[in-house]
């Protein structure tokens, strides 16, 4: 057939709470068209206002009436239903035509990409109402399979094989005739729109318990829901096969560093979400501009996979999720541009349709592709081990798509793979209980146990900036005995991460249901109630909405329904709302000694020279880096067996000049303003070893939580994990050596001198 262009659509979602009142600068024109407000700076005077227009298939907008001040008439908001009429039917449709198609929601994070694709159980997305039409359909032996991926900073994962141990390592493949796929990929037989949902559950729980684990609040991650559809044709003379492929991807948020505010390791997240992104903008305009040669299809695992739905064999649909505040016009605008562009691209697709003859054909010449494949990795093994294992690899691939080809016509096969289905799932509530997260509620609920859950049971429920995460871990609290929480197997709740130790705390039910303490263990980790961290053996009750977060990364909303029914959150937060709004000073308020004691160095020496507002923002980033400081130690502890060094948060007073100097750098020199720093102190005698500025002190804490996260790796593999002594030749450079060695000093928060250099000598 002819080539098709890409179907682009522009979803407008809703203001968000703190955008109610903001000026609508996105409006529909009709079903094909919007104009966008933006202000241009001119070269004199104030910016001013330009319309600009664009087409595209389709303009969704779901504004409300009332939220934005608008002087056009408001149409009534495009509903889930809607967005899955004009989108949604038509990549079905494809699908059961025998053509590939895909689909990409791309926009800026918290644009309602996610709430377009998945929604949520009470208004489902494009992904839930699609596979609810695919199994209404009358075909007979309609054979289905589905496959989560996650791509996140660069690495595949299979959300869908509960196995941590022996699995084999995912990668792109590209096929002459199959087009691109990744081998090894859990291909889960399904039957029904039950079966689906709950595969796409399972995938957002680990998926959500891994990027939490990995010190994240939001995915941060590419996600690719897969859907293969197998069926016959019958006619009087002939039976065909027809085969297709639907792609459904959840493309991470676009955003700005410096907008968001991102640092560390989400500075890190963000540079390869970007970086991904940026390559998947450089395909987009070289295909936009009829430019074939040189795609960069292969600079990153997202436009790699992506090559069959931007220039090979698919029908592509696009949404593209836009906000109408003013506050997002530059990123609205570069979203409009993007989606201008994808427009221009054409895709060839062709129906997937073969006589039974033709594909055992194809099945023998792959067969015979990976025998000789085979042969000449053997023959290079000896001169070339690096070719052959490139020849295996590239086998190993083709034999998996063999078996994967095979399995979806086979009815043998297919019965085989339904029945192995049934053990995966069973493994796969095992991994769920092994997590303490529950995989069949029904079931739970008015048990016959002594401490059974009921519908009344009080609950955590976990907070995430991203809806395909946020609510996805659930952790029941039934009355009876202290429920304890831990790294270790025996807790009844389980969390492993960093700053939770073997049993972290216990968490007690009381009057019938209405009530919930915890109680901190003593034995270290990290417990905060509201922002108030725990102290050790400290027990506090608990009000219906508390915020609760274990450890470093683990943040909870409680939920207990027999109090909401009651409306209220108790005495007990009442009087906690009262001391948080009795602060005796300006500055923010700061827990831990490091803090009180900079705070007060701050109000007597720093405030009278400077004033409030500016101590204010010292002692308010000071707050951020001493959380991450903190995070620092614990990792400290988590590697090595007897730290050897401390940290903490200090200030110079008189922050050492730039290098090179210059003659108004000296002439400044009496005038320099107080900078925050990281003291790095031996941990036995508190001898201070070196002085690092924040940007040093961030790069080491990559380092650390890059070794981190290769320990976690290797202890769910089941690999051994060696004691560790530094994390790097940098990291051992800056607190071991003694020519680093600071001149030391009666207390870490005291007035440093002139000739300190802020950093690694």
């Amino acid at each position: 057939m002819a080539d098709e262009a890409v179907q682009v659509a522009v979803r407008i979602r809703p203001f968000l709470p703190r955008e109610k009142g903001q000026r609508q600068i996105v409006t529909v024109q009709s079903a094909n068209v919007l104009k966008l407000k933006v202000l241009t700076t001119q070269l004199a005077g104030p910016p001013q206002e330009e319309d600009k227009v664009f087409s595209f298939d389709h303009c969704l907008s779901s504004v409300k009436p009332n939220d934005s001040r608008r002087d056009e008439p408001h149409a009534p908001p495009i509903t889930q239903e809607q967005v899955y009429e004009a989108i949604g039917q038509n990549l079905l449709s494809n699908a059961l035509e025998g053509y590939n198609s895909c689909l990409f929601a791309y926009g800026q994070t918290g644009s309602g990409k996610t709430y377009t694709v998945l929604g949520h159980e009470r208004d489902p997305g494009l992904i839930p109402r699609l596979c609810q039409n695919l199994f209404t359909q009358e075909y007979e032996e309609l054979r289905v399979s589905a496959s989560f991926l996650e791509i996140y900073n660069e690495q595949l994962k299979d959300l869908l094989n509960p196995q941590m141990k022996g699995r084999k390592p995912l990668y792109v493949h590209q096929h002459p005739q199959l087009g691109v796929y990744v081998p090894h990929l859990t291909e889960a037989p399904v039957g029904s729109h039950d079966e689906c949902m709950a595969l796409l559950d399972f995938g957002s729980k680990i998926r959500a318990t891994s990027q939490t684990n990995m010190n994240s609040t939001s995915s941060r991650s590419h996600a690719l829901f897969i859907l293969r559809i197998t069926f016959p044709i019958k006619d009087e003379s002939r039976t065909r096969i027809r085969n297709s492929t639907l792609n459904l991807i959840d493309l991470a948020g676009s955003e700005r560093v410096k907008k968001s505010g991102a640092a560390g390791q989400r500075m890190r997240e963000g540079q390869n979400i970007n970086s991904s992104l940026s390559v998947l903008g450089q395909v987009i305009s070289k295909l936009a501009q009829g430019k074939f040669k040189h795609v960069p299809f292969r600079q990153s695992k997202l436009t790699y996979l992506l090559t069959d739905a931007l220039s090979g064999n698919s029908k592509t649909h696009m949404v593209a999720a836009i906000s109408p505040a003013l506050s997002e016009m530059e990123e609205t605008l570069g979203t409009l541009r993007f989606a201008s562009s994808v427009k221009k691209v054409r895709t060839h697709a062709v129906s997937n349709e073969q006589d039974v003859g033709e594909s055992d054909l194809l099945l023998q010449t792959m067969r015979s592709e990976a025998e000789e494949l085979k042969a000449a990795a053997l023959k290079a093994s000896v001169e070339s081990p690096q070719q052959a294992r490139r020849y295996m690899k590239s086998a190993e691939a083709v034999e998996h798509a063999v078996l994967s080809i095979q399995t979806r016509i086979d009815k043998t096969m297919w019965s085989q793979a339904q029945l192995k289905q049934q053990e995966a799932s069973r493994l796969r509530c095992e991994a769920l209980a092994g997590l303490s997260l529950p995989f069949n509620i029904g079931g739970m609920l008015g048990g016959q146990s002594e401490h059974a859950v009921t519908a009344n049971s009080p609950y955590l429920l976990n907070i995430s900036d991203d809806i395909s995460l946020a609510g996805r871990l659930l952790y029941f609290l039934p009355e009876g005995p202290p429920i304890s929480i831990g790294s270790e197997e025996s807790n009844r709740i389980r969390l492993m991460g960093l700053g939770i130790p073997d049993h972290l705390c216990d968490i007690l039910v009381v009057a019938g249901g209405k009530g919930v303490e915890v109680q901190h263990c003593g034995r270290g980790g990290r417990l905060v109630v509201d922002g108030v961290p725990v102290s050790d053996n400290q027990a506090i009750a608990l009000y219906n909405g508390a915020r609760i977060i274990f450890g470093r990364a683990f943040a909870f909303r409680l939920v207990i329904p027999l109090a909401s029914q009651g409306g209220g959150r108790g005495i007990e937060d009442e009087d906690l709302l009262m001391r948080a709004a009795a602060l005796p000073s300006p500055f923010p308020a700061c827990e831990g000694d490091t803090l009180q004691r900079l705070r007060l160095l701050i109000e007597t020496s720093v405030a009278p020279v400077l004033g409030e507002t500016e101590c204010a923002e010292i002692m308010r980033r000071a707050g951020e880096v001493h959380n991450d400081v903190d995070e620092a130690n614990e990792l400290l502890k988590e590697i090595e067996q007897t730290p050897l060094q401390v940290l903490e948060v200090g200030l110079l007073l008189r922050a050492p000049p730039e290098r090179p100097t210059t003659t108004e750098h000296i002439v400044s020199q009496n005038n320099r303003q107080p900078q925050l720093v990281v003291h790095c102190s031996r941990l036995a005698d508190g001898e201070l070893l070196s002085v690092w500025p924040i940007p040093r002190f961030y790069q080491h804490l990559e380092e650390l939580r890059d070794f981190y996260q290769q320990r976690c790796d290797r202890k769910r593999q089941g690999l051994p994990v060696d004691a560790h002594r530094g994390v790097s030749m940098a990291w051992e450079d800056a607190v071991s050596s003694p020519t680093n060695i600071q001149p030391p000093r009666p207390s870490s928060i005291e007035n440093s001198s002139d000739d300190s250099d802020g950093g690694d000598r």
